[in-house]
């Protein structure tokens, strides 16, 4: 986005016009967010990464990932290290005691990744009190891969066990940039 930003002014000062239009033509470019184009790669703000994101995903502009207008799609990546802090699904799973079932483990080239489901907790008022109340389920996606020298991690939850899919598809889509 910055390399736009800039080829942007450049092009504005080039054709002649004054500084005060360059910025902003600038500005107004850098405050819209990108929303991306069908079966392009994005950038994965904050990281050297992209991914494959569906049309209308957003970045989440506080963390890297993106997610979509009615959070029916939304995912969260790190960069985890050299070494990645749950060396496999079963160290994962003995350190996750509050997933109420595991749904899905598949092993991937580069790394792995777990579905399961968790309680969607609430804070509700009772008597004038706030308490912790269970609402329902909530299903999650952790993957972890290594890219390059590192390992990262995609993690998700969302309200319905069938958007999982769009998830782990983009997930396995993140990539180093072609330089």
């Amino acid at each position: 986005m910055r390399h736009r930003t800039a080829l942007l002014a450049f092009v504005v000062v080039a054709c002649g016009k004054d500084a005060k239009s360059t910025e902003q033509a600038v500005g107004s470019e850098a405050a819209k967010p990108t929303t991306a184009a069908r079966g392009a790669h994005q950038p994965v703000e904050g990281l050297d990464l992209e991914a494959e994101v569906p049309p209308g995903a957003t970045p989440n502009g506080t963390v890297p990932g993106f997610q979509n207008a009615d959070k029916t799609f939304k995912f969260v990546m790190r960069e985890v290290g050299s070494t990645p802090d749950y060396a496999d699904p079963a160290a994962l799973r003995a350190a996750t005691p509050s997933a109420k079932a595991w749904l899905d483990e598949q092993t991937l080239a580069d790394g792995w990744y777990v579905t399961h489901t968790l309680e969607k907790v609430e804070m509700v008022e009772e008597e004038g009190t706030l308490k912790k109340k269970v609402v329902g389920d909530e299903y999650s996606m952790m993957m972890r891969r290594k890219i390059g020298d590192s390992w990262y991690t995609c993690t998700s939850i969302l309200p319905r066990k069938e958007l999982l899919d769009a998830v782990i598809k983009v997930c396995k889509s993140v990539r180093k940039p072609a330089r």
